[in-house]
């Protein structure tokens, strides 16, 4: 596992891809810049994050929700907080790609959460773990 050492914000701003993507890497405890903190609250992260956290939206090109998804990590593992992905973009593999560069980041396995939707249930179908391929 690899902590997340310094904020870091990464943006996929490709036309060729089908979906704009921002990631912003946080390190663990406050950030030095509070405009930081009111935006990305460390506080409202209930999985293990002393590794720190990763935040992401996803939109259309036109400026359209597609998703958002906060990751967090420990020692043993990254876990997903909270995943949104928009009904009509469903099925089309935006959660797994979020869940397989939260691992690549963290540099270890995703696992399921403790608490877990209905829909988070299904997605994880039976699964253990999740890595980047």
């Amino acid at each position: 596992m690899k902590p997340i050492t310094k904020l870091e914000m990464y943006e996929i701003d490709d036309p060729a891809e089908p979906y704009r993507v921002v990631m912003w890497c946080l390190p663990p405890g406050p950030p030095e810049d509070p405009r930081i903190g009111e935006r990305f609250p460390e506080g409202s992260i209930e999985v293990p994050k002393s590794f720190g956290a990763i935040w992401f939206d996803v939109s259309t090109w036109q400026g359209g929700f597609v998703a958002q998804a906060t990751f967090a990590a420990d020692a043993d593992a990254v876990r997903c907080d909270t995943i949104t992905v928009n009904e009509a973009h469903r099925m089309k593999g935006v959660a797994t790609q979020l869940y397989e560069t939260a691992s690549g980041v963290f540099q270890g396995p995703v696992i399921p959460s403790d608490n877990q939707t209905p829909d988070a249930v299904a997605f994880w179908g039976g699964r253990t773990q999740i890595l980047r391929p």
